[in-house]
């Protein structure tokens, strides 16, 4: 915490820097159901920082965030899931994790859900007695900081750089070997997901061109046809300008065409999407047909459209008229340029179709071999279900919580058909709140090799977690314990 302090006091880069926890959760029973509320701990500026003005109300005060308090904001889903849309809410105090002391100070707009899965926000209260918050040795918060007018990324990253540098030699316990990495908002989103985005991008610009040389060829085909046609128009005065556009104008109904038929087809492809997939996306990853989609359709269509109609009406633009009129009773299918070109076509589609194909086949080969590969443990016939306990009736130090973990096994191992059951902390393989990273000390190590030690996934788990998951151990080193 102490290093964003001095980020906005010995530099000049930020409007303001707001810091941050993510993955709290409260229980709250005040409404019709009881539920699990994610929340994230933060600082007021939080809202200012990201340009999220709140929809009514205001942040709890700034004495909030050197305090003990239980100031809250609440995000716009739950306001209107738990609370009706209830506006006066504001000033109301509720009682979350058995605590009744929460305030509620604002509601947030639609759509506002950072980090991700946010249904309140609580003054973080940073101060003597918050624990490690100002050791400087306590890398325990994240912080987000929006760069002044005028600043460039790269700019900001440099001095960054150098203050790293003069904190090492100042402060050689707690930041050697520490460096800083400014990172944009949207690319620590996407960042992780943006190889396999624009190769989906790439996979549809494929089938995009393959559709383009396909209607491109059988408009050409039915420009060769119509060669007795489009030398009568132009023989009685149509330009080459009118030849275009009537071509242009045939494309883009057919690509208007194709496009209102791939919009249904979306249609239904997303309905069924959904239904397969059911994983719990973040607010801002929207899987629907909206304005844009529609609006990016049309626009495609007509690239395809005009794109396509080039080559017959250059075709067409370029006929010879006594030629055409002499040969028009033939019944010829076009010269030897005319085949060329056709040929040309046909290679690049086939080109382009089996670019695809091999693609597709190693995206399923692989898909497949993830499916083969051991995931280190034993998935099948296994239930999980999430117990967050109210912190106020569960202190940690109380004994209170391994009592309830022994009686809870218990019971669930009474259950008809129920072979074994454990406890841990999150979900193997997927990353979660309580497996959070954390510092580690090895004995007989000095304290300042142990400030360079790297942070390590933590996750606490029960003595039978291994047993249970059929996670193999070794049977030289210590018994499974708690950590």
């Amino acid at each position: 915490m102490i290093d964003l302090r001095d980020f906005e006091e010995e530099t000049d880069l930020f409007v303001d820097i707001a810091a941050f926890n993510e993955g709290a959760a409260y229980n709250f029973s005040d409404g019709a159901v009881p539920e699990e509320l994610p929340a994230t701990l933060t600082t007021r500026n939080l809202f200012d920082v990201l340009g999220a003005p709140l929809l009514f109300g205001d942040v709890w005060p700034e004495s909030y965030d050197r305090e003990r308090s239980f100031g809250i904001v609440l995000n716009h889903g739950v306001w209107q899931r738990a609370f009706g849309g209830d506006r006066t809410l504001l000033g109301r105090k509720l009682t979350l994790d058995g605590a009744p002391n929460y305030v509620v100070f604002g509601v947030l707009p639609p759509g506002f859900d950072f980090p991700a899965r946010a249904d309140l926000y609580r003054s973080i209260a940073i101060n003597e007695k918050s624990p490690n918050y100002l050791e400087r040795g306590a890398r325990n918060v994240r912080g987000i900081g929006r760069l002044r007018d005028g600043v460039s990324y790269f700019e900001a990253q440099r001095v960054l750089d150098s203050l790293s540098r003069e904190w090492q030699r100042a402060y050689p316990l707690d930041n050697q070997g520490i460096t800083f990495r400014l990172l944009p908002l949207q690319e620590a989103y996407v960042g992780e997901a943006q190889p396999y985005l624009l190769l989906l991008l790439g996979a549809v610009g494929f089938v995009l061109l393959i559709a383009i040389v396909n209607v491109t060829n059988l408009l050409l085909s039915r420009a060769i046809g119509r060669e007795r046609e489009l030398a009568l128009r132009t023989a009685l005065g149509g330009g080459r300008l009118r030849l275009f556009v009537q071509f242009a104008m045939e494309g883009m109904v057919l690509a208007f065409a194709g496009g209102a038929l791939g919009l249904l087809l979306s249609h239904w492809g997303v309905s069924a999407l959904k239904a397969l997939v059911r994983t719990d996306l973040p607010s801002w990853i929207s899987v629907d047909l909206d304005a844009s989609v529609v609006a990016f359709t049309g626009a495609v269509s007509v690239l395809t459209g005009v794109l396509a109609s080039v080559l017959p009406a250059l075709r067409a633009s370029r006929t010879d008229l006594g030629a055409t009129l002499k040969e028009a009773g033939r019944g010829g299918t076009g010269d030897l340029e005319h085949r060329c070109l056709r040929s040309f076509l046909v290679v690049s589609e086939f080109a382009l179709a089996l670019s695809l194909l091999v693609g597709a086949g190693l995206l399923v080969k692989s898909f497949l071999r993830m499916q083969s590969d051991s995931l280190g443990f034993r998935p099948e016939r296994m239930l999980t279900f999430r117990v967050a306990l109210p912190w106020s009736t569960y202190p940690g130090a109380s004994g209170k919580i391994e009592r309830f973990q022994t009686e809870a096994l218990r019971r669930l191992r009474e259950i008809p058909g129920v072979q074994a059951a454990t406890f841990n902390g999150g979900l193997p393989i997927i990353a979660s709140a309580e497996g959070y990273q954390r510092s580690f000390t090895m004995e007989g190590q000095p304290d300042v090799e142990q400030r360079s030690n790297p942070y390590t996934f933590h996750q606490e788990i029960h003595p039978s977690y291994f047993e249970v998951m059929g996670i193999p151990s070794s049977k030289a080193g210590p018994s499974p314990s708690s950590t």
